[in-house]
């Protein structure tokens, strides 16, 4: 019997039985174990000692006729694979992300949920299940020698890590979202015709050598490109457009239609800049000081922000805005004709004048 000892264990949960690191509130019997409702199949044997964390773990592995696992398998305090031997099948999802290396690891054939293996700086040694019910974290990595990804990702697939896309072959389609917002160059980097969900490229400072997917079914996170030049866009994005790293509109053709926000507040100036005709969620134009040349929507569907002007010259509004209109750089309202409707809050803040003045003006 062993006392005191942090160990591996299961517990019933709603989804199956989950394995776990804990420790044990009394002596390690058969007893006790049976209490936590382990399976009769199970038999759970001491293994290793592993230093992990100035703590000692107790690596306790399947019997080899364990082939399958219903639900989860959390194994995330493990740093070393050596010695673990896993079920051929996992149905629920399988957490490793405390490993540093592969060395020694043999995963499962298919897991049914997500598989975590974020500690990874090194795909060397990695060999991914061809199925893999959900999302895949990589985030770890930092290069992608030697990595191969399955040919189709359920979920969401995690390479933040990532500064190049040197030797980089991604699924042929992946269910969710794809961030790669560690690369700091498009060479090399051939995306899947379609993703559906967001997509994280807010690394490149370039769209030089980028080829989008013809359609992300969530958002586009580009915040740090600045310049558009080169950007062919895709057919449809799902959700909001994020290019706030942008100073000028140089070169820039957006989408026709957007379907969630469009964030556009590094631009300081609207020379060149041709909105779609409706916006769905909100529009962000903090940094233009002057609305020379800023053709609006004809509908914004959320917030308004024009916060960076300080004239209303020139200034035409939409009939309708969904949410909040700011304005709060403006210190005159002269030449300011309001929308017929606002959804949200009006600030007007930064108006140096008294307000029986500004609703005056308003009404002339």
């Amino acid at each position: 019997m062993l006392e005191g000892f942090p160990f591996l264990f299961t517990s019933n949960t709603p989804k199956g039985d989950f394995m776990n690191v804990g420790t044990p509130p009394t002596k390690l019997t058969a007893e006790v174990i049976a209490g936590w409702g382990a399976p009769d199949n199970w038999m759970l044997r001491l293994w290793k000692k592993l230093k992990q964390r100035a703590v000692i773990f107790c690596l306790i592995t399947l019997r080899r006729e364990m082939q399958y696992i219903d639900g989860d398998m959390d194994l995330s305090g493990l740093t070393s694979a050596e010695g673990l031997t896993l079920p051929r099948k996992i149905g629920g999802c399988l957490d490793l992300s405390g490993l540093t290396s592969a060395e020694g690891l043999t995963l499962p054939e298919e897991i049914g949920d997500w598989l975590d293996l974020r500690g990874l700086t090194s795909a060397e040694g990695l060999t991914l299940p061809e199925e893999i019910g959900n999302w895949l974290d990589l985030s770890g990595l930092t290069s992608a020698e030697g990595l191969t990804l399955p040919k189709e990702i359920t979920g969401n697939l995690f390479l933040s890590g990532l500064t190049s896309a040197k030797g980089l072959t991604l699924p042929r389609k992946i269910g969710g979202g794809l961030d790669l917002s560690g690369l700091t160059s498009a060479e090399g980097l051939t995306l899947p015709r379609k993703i559906g969900g967001g997509l994280f490229l807010s690394g490149l400072t370039s769209a030089k050598g980028l080829t989008l997917p013809r359609k992300i079914g969530g958002f586009l996170w580009f915040s740090g490109l600045t310049s558009a030049e080169g950007i062919t866009w895709p057919e449809e994005i799902g959700g909001d457009l994020d290019l706030s790293g942008l100073t000028s509109a140089k070169g820039l053709t957006l989408p026709k239609e957007i379907t969630g926000n469009l964030f556009l507040s590094g631009l300081t100036s609207a020379k060149g800049l041709t909105l779609p005709k409706e916006i769905t969620g909100n529009l962000f134009l903090s940094g233009l000081t002057s609305a020379k040349g800023l053709t609006l929507p004809e509908e914004v569907g959320g917030d308004l922000d024009l916060r960076g002007l300080t004239s209303a010259e020139e200034l035409t509004l939409p009939e309708e805005i969904g949410g909040d209109l700011v304005l709060n750089g403006l210190t005159s309202a002269k030449g300011l004709t309001l929308p017929r409707k606002i959804g949200g809050d009006l600030v007007l803040s930064g108006l140096r004048i008294p307000p029986e003045e500004v609703f005056k003006s308003l009404q002339d």
